[in-house]
């Protein structure tokens, strides 16, 4: 079983069942937003950037990855990953 989420998150979701070391994970929350947008924005003059300042540190025209988007009728897809400081702010 693979869990790819905070170690709290685990602890909760496997109860009694979970390993007693999960307790001394320290794993730093990012949370991530997957928007699809009908048309492309070919404005956009790159398809991937890192931020530096506030809340956003990663953002990334998903369809651009190799055969991501073989299909033309398919969505352009961004994935935006919050920075460490915003999301330990938000986190469950």
């Amino acid at each position: 079983l693979v869990l790819a989420t905070s170690h709290k998150s685990i602890a909760r979701l496997l109860g009694s069942s979970s390993p007693k070391e999960i307790g001394e994970i320290e794993s730093p929350v990012c949370w991530a937003l997957l928007v699809a947008v009908s048309k492309p924005l070919n404005h956009i003059p790159f398809d991937g950037a890192l931020v530096s300042t506030g809340e956003l540190a990663w953002v990334a025209r998903n369809s651009s990855k190799p055969g991501r988007r073989s299909n033309q009728m398919a969505p352009e897809c961004w994935v935006l990953h919050a920075s460490a400081e915003w999301s330990s702010g938000w986190s469950p």
